[in-house]
Formats: structure tokens, sequence, C-alpha cells
């Protein structure tokens, strides 16, 4: 009787939250620094190329994301309780639940396609970022192909970094950058608004929507990295509600 009560209340031990990691809150702001800035650049345009409808592709694909999350945490929940040895952190959680799902094979496919995805993204974003400072800092006279190799000198050493819960504040200041940003321009925008001319966009054609599709995808796809920030946290069931925080969040700033 008495080893199974220990058992039992070692079993509850187990299931408490964590003393170190992530908040809930915290986990919402790193869902939303992840893909707010890639989607305040990007999604202007595609609204405009794709017209109207551009605002449900957007209401659309978030809950499509959203959904996404939601179901990668479950996944994870489930992998903590079969399998004992996965309630500490895990460097390599989505690539754990493919392997747990279907075996060693889709491990290794689920590790290619984030690693691909994730390395792509960072290229976009490398040359995104040296030819906005170029164009900024162009009377300095240094070339945009330099640019790039300060920026990655720059970025280079938060590499070495291991998990989400060691550079917390970078989400808050990306986070807090971002907003600053639109609530500016919102502000400058409305300064002019008197003074504005009426401006025409060309009707959406086939090809302008589907392209708008692909860029609002792009700016909703952070998926890759939610099992990560759920495994940093200190209450791990937490995460859906962490998800639909952040994406609320993150559709409203849209």
């Amino acid at each position: 009787m008495d080893s199974a009560v220990k058992d039992e209340n070692h079993g509850e031990e187990e299931k408490a939250p964590r003393g170190k990691g992530l908040s809930l809150w915290l986990a919402s702001i790193f869902i939303v620094a992840e893909m707010a800035g890639s989607g305040v650049l990007a999604l202007p345009r595609a609204v405009a190329d794709a017209g109207w409808s551009g605002i449900a592709m957007i209401v659309f694909c978030g809950g499509l994301s959203l959904y996404s999350g939601i179901c990668l945490g479950h996944c994870w929940s489930i992998v903590e309780e079969r399998y004992e040895g996965y309630k500490e952190k895990n460097r390599y959680p989505y690539p754990t639940i493919a392997e747990k799902a279907y075996g060693t094979k889709m491990r290794y496919f689920v590790s290619f396609c984030i690693d691909s995805t994730l390395f792509g993204v960072a290229i976009v974003f490398l040359l995104l970022s040296s030819q906005l400072i170029g164009s900024l800092a162009a009377s300095w006279g240094i070339s945009f192909c330099y640019w790039i190799l300060i920026f990655a000198a720059v970025l280079w050493p938060l590499m070495f970094l291991g998990t989400p819960e060691d550079f917390w504040p970078a989400a808050v200041i990306a986070l807090a950058t971002t907003v600053t940003a639109c609530v500016i321009l919102i502000v400058l925008i409305a300064e002019e608004i008197a003074d504005a001319e009426t401006v025409s966009h060309p009707a959406p054609s086939v090809k302008s929507f589907f392209l708008s599709y692909g860029t609002i995808l792009f700016a909703f796809g952070g998926a890759a990295s939610f099992p990560t920030f759920q495994n940093d946290m200190k209450d791990r069931t937490q995460f859906p509600k962490a998800c639909t925080f952040g994406f609320l969040s993150e559709i409203t700033n849209f």
C-alpha cells in the first residue's frame, strides 16, 4: 500500500510544472515575435494583390496555423504520457513526435524539412535586413554585400545559445520593435490621410491570388518551432492556450 502511494505521489510530482522555463505569456510572446516581423513586411503587398479576399485568407491561414500548433502541443503531451524519458527537456521535440508516430525514417524526413525551412527563412531575413539597412544608410557608402556579412557576424554569436529559454529577451525586443514600428506607421498614415490621393489597385488575377496565398502562408509558417517553445515551458500542458493567445494577438496586429 505504501509503495503504491509513493508511486502515485511520484507520478503527481512528475506532472507538476517545472520550477524553471517559459511562462504562458512568455511562450505567447515567442509565438507572436517569431511571425510578426515577416507578416508586417509581407502581408500589405499580399493583401493588395489579392484584394479583399486577402483579409479572409489571413484569418483562414492564421486559423490553420493555430490548429496545427494546438495539435502539435497535444502530440507532445501524448509522447510524455507514454514515454517517461521524454518528460525532461528535449532538443528535438518535433522529430521525436514524428519518430514515435511513424518510425526513424520519418524522424529524419521531418528533421530535413525543418532544417531546410529554417535555413531558407534565415537567408530571406538576412537579405531583407541587409537591403533595408543599406537603403537607410546609403550615405555611409557600404555595399549591400558587405551589410550581409556585417549582419551575419552580429547574429552569429546568438547561434551558440541553446533553447528559447536562454534568449527570451530577444523575443520581447522583437515584439516591442515590431509593435513600435506599426504604431509609428499608423500615426504617419493618419497624418497624411487628408492629403492622400485615391489609390486604385488592379483586379486580382489567378496568378496574383495564389502568389498572395503563398506569401500569407509564409507569414504564418512558424510551426517548426512550436514544439521547442512548448518543451521550454514550465507547464507544457498550457501550450494550446499560449498558441491561442499568441495567434489572436498576431491576427490583431496584422
